[in-house]
């Protein structure tokens, strides 16, 4: 059960869903996964930690972040990994940029994303895909798939649904 502060993510572990939940770092107040010490002064956002565990047993989180990666944009996806759960290394790079590059060879530049959901393959065992939630660069602007779409607000043209049409 992950949490967020302002230095890094809070980890909690219990028996089952119903708890008792305890810090896995001993102190409510101690963080588990701590934000780098030159990261802190560019006062990362981090959000929306994705935990698993691998097949040889070491602990992955995927999260969210702002300002955390200098260079632009600074909104990334950030990595973490752990042999055991207690001690955790940060990836020097980002895990993802806000760039999403389509089976056809395009690409979209969004201005987030977030929500990381890692689809773990059940008979390997490995990472398979990626999900996000996106935020549009901007909303006043069709991408190209919506070129052909009828008119009307692109946030909602996504996919051209017309359901949502008004």
């Amino acid at each position: 059960m992950p949490g967020v502060h302002s230095v890094g993510f809070f980890l909690a572990r219990a028996p089952d869903v119903t708890g008792p939940y305890e810090p896995v770092s001993g102190d409510w107040h101690k963080t588990t996964i701590t934000w780098p010490q030159d990261a802190k002064s560019m006062r990362p956002a981090c959000t929306d930690p994705f935990i698993w565990r691998d097949r040889r047993g070491s602990f992955h989180s995927v999260f969210h972040c702002r300002n955390w990666y200098a260079g632009s944009p600074s909104d990334a996806g950030g990595h973490a990994f752990s042999a055991d759960g207690l001690h955790w290394t940060l990836a020097a790079e980002p895990a993802w940029n806000t760039t999403v590059f389509h089976t056809d060879g395009t690409n979209t530049t969004f201005l987030h994303r977030e929500r990381p959901q890692v689809y773990i393959n059940p008979l390997t065992g490995s990472p398979a895909a990626l999900f996000n939630g996106v935020s549009l660069a901007n909303i006043n602007e069709p991408f190209p798939w919506q070129k052909d779409c009828p008119s009307h607000p692109s946030h909602i043209q996504v996919g051209c649904d017309q359901s949502m049409a008004y």
